[in-house]
């Protein structure tokens, strides 16, 4: 299986309310802006991957049309004369190259599809099968007024979500308050999780755990710097609170500090901040091994992110908390066959690879 074809394109997808704009601790997201990976083989098969710019390497962006151009034919001379099913070594020869996580994460993404489509086989298979066909959801939500947070929870209710996760970490009283203010407007009808990305010293976290313990978090995702992991293993005893990670899950070896370390009630890994589909399982079995569930954390994706999330997530058992996304709140997922949210769910695609195709014109339409 040898490369005949390797594009890149970088689009620019507006958000919609009521996840955009998307407010955090970190600042604001108007949309989702991912980097396409499409990898074609000469009898015409294609493979799609997606990934999104990471705040630990912004510098890789391509900021023109230049740019953009030169770092693909980077990754197609690194690629051409390899058997394209050589999944790992290819990433390995990226990784060496000085390619961040993030970009290598689109580049394999792509491989996996289109080693699955060549087989006939959908990606879960390949993967190691099927645990879960249907992949429950939590609709993502920026920070807002308390009584505005109430009010998209009670429409999240009604749209079937069970799961929500709500940003925090600009002000703890304003947390608390959006927290209360979603309890109260829809009581246990839906799992609430905060992030606070990383916002909180350890102090300030507690103090703000013991008041949320009455208002029944599904989790408190990170709510300290990602390198506290002793800090945030001491709080973690302190509080009722269940404490998730996502910063401090980039990799394996970060999985392992956290099992020994016994920090965490739940991890959020992400194929753009890991490097790739097959980091996400490592990361997982570690974390089975463990006994620590999992949830597969997003990145402003659109469908063809999505649809790997899927597959990660139905032929991995450990995957027991909802996917996060913010797909619902995008005019496209970029599909020629939109995913359907159905009750606060998706059906794991049963096509090939990933079992998702692109769709030219909102390619097109989208380029940044």
């Amino acid at each position: 299986m040898q490369l005949h074809n390797l594009n890149l394109y970088i689009l620019n997808i507006p958000g919609k309310a009521p996840v955009y704009p998307y407010r955090a601790s970190l600042g604001e997201t108007l949309g989702a802006r991912p980097l396409i990976v499409e990898i074609a083989i000469s009898d015409g098969i294609i493979g799609w991957g997606e990934t999104a710019r990471s705040s630990t390497a912004p510098s890789f962006w391509p900021k023109s049309r230049t740019e953009l151009q030169a770092l693909q034919e980077q990754i197609t001379g690194l690629i051409e004369q390899t058997d394209l099913h050589d999944i790992e070594p290819i990433t390995n020869r990226l990784w060496a190259a000085g390619l961040p996580h993030t970009l290598v994460a689109g580049v394999e993404m792509a491989l996996w599809d289109l080693k699955g489509k060549a087989a006939s086989l959908p990606l879960c298979h390949l993967l190691g099968g099927v645990h879960r066909r249907t992949i429950p959801l939590c609709a993502c939500l920026g920070i807002l007024p308390a009584e505005d947070s109430a009010r998209v929870a009670e429409k999240y209710v009604e749209q079937g979500f069970t799961t929500m996760k709500l940003k925090a970490g600009r002000n703890a009283e304003q947390d608390l308050a959006s927290v209360k203010a979603i309890r109260q407007a829809v009581g246990s009808a839906i799992e609430l999780r905060i992030d606070a990305n990383q916002a909180y010293s350890p102090l300030e976290a507690l103090r703000l755990c013991r008041k949320l313990e009455e208002w029944d978090l599904q989790y408190f995702e990170q709510p300290c710097r990602q390198d506290m992991l002793s800090e945030l293993a001491r709080k973690r005893l302190a509080t009722r609170v269940p404490i998730a990670l996502n910063e401090s899950c980039r990799t394996p070896l970060d999985m392992l500090r956290i099992a020994r370390m016994d920090v965490a009630d739940c991890v959020l890994p992400d194929t753009h901040l890991s490097g790739g589909i097959a980091q996400v399982k490592r990361i997982a079995a570690i974390a089975e091994a463990a006994g620590i569930p999992m949830a597969m954390h997003c990145g402003h994706d659109l469908g063809v992110k999505t649809a790997a999330v899927l597959h990660l997530v139905a032929s991995s058992p450990g995957f027991r908390f909802a996917s996060d996304t913010t797909v619902h709140s995008l005019p496209s997922d970029l599909l020629s066959e939109p995913l359907r949210i159905v009750g606060g769910s998706i059906e794991l695609p049963a096509g090939p690879g990933l079992g998702v195709e692109v769709d030219r014109a909102q390619l097109e339409r989208y380029q940044a």
